[in-house]
C-alpha cells in the first residue's frame, strides 16, 4: 500500500532534520561508549605492565644482592687461594717433622720404644729430638731422590721386636732403606724388663725419599 505524506513540506524538513540529529547523536554516543571501552582495556594493560615492571625491579634488586654476595665469596675464594699458593711456596721440598713424629708413633710396634731420634736433610740441616713426642724444626731439601735420613735409638723387650720394627718403618710413605746398625741385649745387671729379662738397646736408620716432602705426601 502507497503511504502519502499529506504534511506540510516545512514539517516534514524538520522531521528529516529531528531523524538526522538523532542517528548523529546515537553515532557519537556509540564513538564515545567505544573510546571508553579502548580507555579501560588500556588502562588495565598500562597498571599490568607497571605491576609487571615493579615486580622484574624486585626481582632484579634480589639478583644484585646474590651478585654481589657471590662477588664477596669469589673474593674470599681468591684470597684462599692466593694465601696457599704462599704456603705451598714456602713449604715446597720441605720435610714437616710433625708429620714425621706423627708416623714414627703409627708405626710404633708393641714393645718398641725410642730414646733419641734425629733427622737430617741431604743440605745438612738437621734436628735432633729428645724425645718422640718432642718438638721439631725443618730446614730445605734438595731435589734429589734421596732428600733425609733419620736416625734413632731406642729400646725392645727382644731382638724380634726390633725386626717388627724396622718393617713397619717402611710401611710410611717415602722410608725406605730402614737399617739396624746394632741391636744388643743388655747384661742382667743392666736395665730389666717387667718381666725381669734384659732390654735390648738398638739404633739405626731410614733413609727419606721425595715422597716424604710436602710436595710427595699424599694430600
Amino acid at each position: 500500500m502507497t503511504q502519502v505524506n499529506l504534511l506540510p513540506s516545512d514539517v516534514r524538513s524538520r522531521q528529516r532534520v529531528r531523524r538526522m540529529t538523532g542517528l548523529v547523536v546515537g553515532a557519537v554516543g556509540a564513538v564515545i561508549v567505544l573510546l571508553l571501552m579502548v580507555y579501560g582495556l588500556q588502562t588495565a594493560r598500562l597498571a599490568k605492565v607497571n605491576r609487571d615492571v615493579a615486580a622484574q625491579e624486585s626481582v632484579n634488586q634480589q639478583l644484585e644482592g646474590d651478585i654481589a654476595k657471590l662477588h664477596t665469596a669469589a673474593t674470599l675464594q681468591q684470597d684462599v687461594a692466593t694465601r696457599q699458593a704462599m704456603v705451598d711456596e714456602l713449604l715446597h721440598g720441605q720435610v714437616l717433622w710433625s708429620d714425621v713424629l706423627r708416623d714414627v708413633s703409627s708405626v710404633m710396634p708393641e714393645g718398641v720404644w725410642l730414646t733419641q731420634m734425629q733427622g737430617v736433610l741431604s743440605t745438612s740441616a738437621s734436628t735432633t729430638v729428645a724425645s718422640p713426642t718432642g718438638p721439631a724444626t725443618t730446614g730445605p731439601t734438595a731435589g734429589t731422590e734421596l732428600v733425609g735420613t733419620i736416625s734413632f735409638q731406642g729400646m725392645a723387650f727382644d731382638h724380634p721386636s726390633v725386626a717388627h720394627w724396622l718393617t713397619h718403618l717402611e710401611k710410611v710413605t717415602g722410608w725406605v732403606n730402614s737399617w739396624v746398625t746394632s741391636s744388643t741385649k743388655q747384661s742382667t745387671t743392666g736395665t730389666t724388663g717387667s718381666s725381669g729379662e734384659p732390654l735390648v738397646t738398638f739404633s739405626g736408620t731410614v733413609d727419606l725419599t721425595s715422597k716424604a716432602t710436602v710436595d710427595g705426601r699424599p694430600k
